[in-house]
C-alpha cells in the first residue's frame, strides 16, 4: 500500500518489572523515506501524533498541526461552550459536524451500574490497595441538571459518506476525506473535587489546509441567518423576483460571497415556511382572503368539486379593474395561456382598450380545464361584478371554438371577432397538414388564406376562394377544402371588409393580450403553485394600477406646431385619443375634404362621398 513519507522521529518504550518493580525504559530510533508502510509484528490502535507534517499540502498553505491551539480548554456550561467554539471554528476556518452524544441520564445510569459492581467486590482481591479510587469507588454521579453529558465532532471531511442512491448514479461530488480530527467535550469532576466543569479534549489531525476560500465553499457558511434579509428575499420572491436578482440585491447587502445555488435553497426554505403544512386549495384560499382585505370593493370566488375536492375556478377582480371596465365597456379581448403553475391551471384573462391605447386586465380567472363548464363559471362571475356587461360591442377571442360558444351566450348582444393572427397562423397550418398537395401547391395555398383574411369586398373573397378551389384542382373533397367551408366561411368574424362599420379601436388582433402574456411569462414558470401564482397576479395587478394612475394624473400631450387652433384646444387628452380626434377632425375639414351640398329653405344636407355619411346643418 502507497503511503505518504514519514519525517524521523524518536519512539521511547516504558514498562515494569514484575520482579523489583522499577520502572525501565529505552529509546530507540527509528525512520523510514519509502513509500511502502512498515510491516507491524502486531495489530495495535496506533494513536496519530498530531505533529506529522504531510508533505501533500502546498507550502504555502496554512497546515492545520494542534488545531486546537486557542480554543479554551475548560468551561462552565454547554451554552458558553457552543459559543466559545462556533467563534472559535470561524477563526480557524475548521467546521466541525457532531457525530455522537450522550445524556447525563445514560451516564449516571452506567456509573450507578458501576458503583454498584465495586461495592459487591469491595471485600474480594479484584479491589486491592493498587486499584485506582474509580475501580474502588465505581465513579461519582454527575448533575442531571446539564442534561447533555458529553459531544463528540468529527472534521466535515471526516464525516462518513452514506449513499442514499440506487447505485445507477455515482455521487461526484464527496466532502468525505477520511479526516480524523476530532474534538470531545464532556463533563467532569473538577481536581479539587468541589463541582464540575467541562473539558475539551482533541485527537486526530486535519489531512486538507485550512483557508479562507476553502471556509466559504461549505454552504452552511454562506447561510443568511439574518432575520431581516430573509424577509427581504420572502418579499421579492412573492413579488416575482428572479433567482439571479434576489442574488444581486444580497451581494449588495456585502454578502458577496452567495451562490445562485444559495439563493435557490434560501427561496425553498422560506416557500416551506410559508405553506405552513397546509395543502393547495387552503393557501390559495388565504391568498384570496388576503387579496380580498387588502381593498374595499376588491372580490374573488373559488369554485370547488365538492366531490374531488379540488378547485375548478378561481377569479379575482379588484375595484380599480372594475371601475376602469365601467369606464371603457365596449371592446372586450379575452384569451387564456398555458405553462403558468405546477398545477398545470390555465389563466383566462379579460382585458379592455383604455385611453392611452393599451390593454388593462379587467379579470383574472384561473381553470382547471379549458371545458365550457369552467370557462361559463368565470364568465358568469364577471357578469355578477360588473352590471355594465351589457355595454359590451365588441369581442374578440382567438381561433378557440368552446369560447365563441360560451361568449355568445354570456352576451348575446356583442359582435363576435376572431384574432386575425391566429386566423391566418391557424389557416396556414391547416394547409400543410390537410391540403395533400406539392409544395409548390401548399406555398400558393398559404398565400391565397393570408389574402382571403385581408379581403377588402365580396368579390375579391369570392374570387379567392375560387382560387384556393382551383389550386386543390377542383376538388370539393379534399379535407382542407371540406373544413375551410364548414368552419371558416363566415366572413363576419375575420375577413376585413367586414369589420370596417365595427367599433373595434383599431382591435385587430390579440396583439394587447399576446404582448402582456410575455411579460407575465417573465416572472412565472412551470413550477409556481396556484397559491404563489395568486400572490405575483396580485402583485403585478397592483403595479399595473399604479402606472395606469399616474399616466392618468399626468396633464399634457405633446401636439404637433402647425397643429389646428382648435386642436390645440385639447392638448390636455392622451395621445392616443388625441390622435384619433384628430384624424376624425382632419378628414372633416381637413384640405382633402370633399362635401356635396343639398341645400333647402331650412336645412342645408352635407354629404361625404369617402364615407357617405351625411350631416344636416342649420345656416341660420
Amino acid at each position: 500500500m502507497k503511503r505518504t513519507s514519514w519525517h524521523r522521529t524518536e519512539i521511547r518504550t516504558t514498562w515494569t518489572t514484575r520482579k523489583t518493580k522499577r520502572k525501565m525504559s529505552w529509546t530507540r530510533k527509528m525512520s523510514w523515506s519509502t513509500e511502502e508502510e512498515p510491516n507491524a509484528h502486531r495489530k495495535r490502535k496506533k494513536k496519530l501524533n498530531q505533529n506529522l507534517v504531510y508533505h501533500s499540502a502546498d507550502e504555502d498553505e496554512v497546515v492545520a498541526g494542534s488545531f486546537l491551539e486557542g480554543c479554551p480548554t475548560f468551561l462552565e456550561f454547554w451554552d458558553l461552550f457552543d459559543k466559545v467554539f462556533a467563534d472559535f471554528q470561524e477563526q480557524t476556518y475548521q467546521l466541525f459536524s457532531l457525530r455522537t452524544s450522550a445524556s447525563m441520564k445514560a451516564r449516571n445510569r452506567k456509573i450507578a451500574s458501576e458503583q454498584a459492581k465495586a461495592k459487591k467486590n469491595a471485600l474480594s482481591w479484584k479491589a486491592g490497595r493498587n486499584s485506582d479510587k474509580h475501580s474502588r469507588t465505581g465513579g461519582t454521579l454527575l448533575p442531571e441538571a446539564w442534561d447533555t453529558y458529553c459531544r463528540t465532532f468529527l472534521c466535515t471531511h471526516g464525516m462518513p459518506f452514506v449513499s442514499k442512491g440506487t447505485g445507477r448514479r455515482s455521487h461526484s461530488k464527496v466532502r468525505s476525506t477520511g479526516c480524523s480530527a476530532r474534538v470531545n467535550a464532556r463533563v467532569c469532576l473538577r481536581p479539587s473535587g468541589n463541582g464540575f466543569h467541562f473539558v475539551v479534549s482533541a485527537s486526530g489531525a486535519h489531512d486538507h489546509a485550512l483557508t479562507e476560500h476553502r471556509w466559504y465553499s461549505y454552504a452552511e457558511n454562506r447561510r443568511i441567518e439574518d432575520p431581516q434579509l430573509r424577509e427581504d428575499v420572502a418579499v421579492l420572491s412573492k413579488a416575482g423576483a428572479k433567482p439571479r436578482g434576489i442574488l444581486s440585491y444580497l451581494r449588495a447587502k456585502k454578502w458577496k460571497l452567495m451562490l445562485l445555488t444559495d439563493v435557490h435553497n434560501l427561496i425553498h426554505v422560506v416557500k416551506k415556511t410559508f405553506r405552513g403544512g397546509r395543502t393547495d386549495a387552503e393557501r390559495a384560499i388565504a391568498e384570496l382572503d388576503e387579496f380580498i382585505e387588502s381593498a374595499t370593493g376588491n372580490t374573488a370566488e373559488c369554485i370547488v368539486d365538492s366531490e374531488t375536492n379540488v378547485i375548478r375556478v378561481v377569479t379575482f377582480q379588484s375595484a380599480r379593474q372594475k371601475r376602469l371596465f365601467a369606464a371603457f365597456p365596449e371592446v372586450v379581448l379575452v384569451d387564456s395561456t398555458h405553462g403558468t403553475n405546477v398545477n398545470r391551471y390555465k389563466l383566462c384573462t379579460f382585458t379592455v382598450h383604455d385611453v392611452f391605447g393599451l390593454g388593462q386586465y379587467v379579470q383574472h380567472a384561473l381553470v382547471q380545464t379549458e371545458e365550457k363548464a369552467n370557462l361559463a363559471l368565470s364568465v358568469d362571475a364577471f357578469k355578477r361584478n360588473n352590471p355594465q356587461w351589457s355595454k359590451i360591442e365588441v369581442e374578440m377571442t382567438d381561433k378557440a371554438m368552446h369560447e365563441k360558444e360560451v361568449l355568445h351566450d354570456a352576451w348575446p348582444n356583442a359582435r363576435q371577432l376572431l384574432c386575425r393572427w391566429h386566423v391566418e397562423t391557424w389557416l396556414k397550418k391547416q394547409c400543410s397538414r390537410l391540403g395533400g398537395v406539392g409544395r409548390a401547391e401548399t406555398m400558393k395555398l398559404k398565400v391565397i388564406m393570408k389574402e382571403l383574411v385581408n379581403a377588402e369586398s365580396q368579390e375579391e373573397y369570392g374570387d379567392l376562394k375560387g382560387s384556393l378551389l382551383e389550386t386543390l384542382g377542383n376538388d370539393k373533397e379534399n379535407r382542407l377544402y371540406m373544413s375551410f367551408m364548414q368552419h371558416w366561411d363566415t366572413t363576419d368574424e375575420w375577413v376585413m371588409f367586414k369589420r370596417g362599420d365595427v367599433p373595434h379601436l383599431m382591435n385587430n388582433t390579440n396583439n394587447r393580450l399576446e404582448s402582456k402574456w410575455g411579460r407575465i411569462n417573465e416572472v412565472m414558470d412551470t413550477h409556481m403553485t396556484i397559491d404563489e401564482l395568486i400572490s405575483i397576479l396580485t402583485t403585478l395587478q397592483g403595479y399595473a394600477e399604479e402606472r395606469y394612475l399616474s399616466e392618468w394624473h399626468r396633464v399634457g400631450s405633446r401636439v404637433q406646431i402647425n397643429e389646428d387652433r382648435e386642436l390645440k384646444s385639447i392638448r390636455q387628452l392622451s395621445t392616443y385619443a388625441f390622435r384619433i380626434v384628430s384624424d376624425q377632425y382632419k378628414l372633416a375639414v381637413g384640405p382633402q375634404a370633399n362635401y356635396s351640398i343639398d341645400m333647402d329653405c331650412e336645412k342645408t344636407r352635407l354629404t361625404n362621398p369617402a364615407t357617405a355619411k351625411a350631416h344636416e346643418v342649420d345656416p341660420r
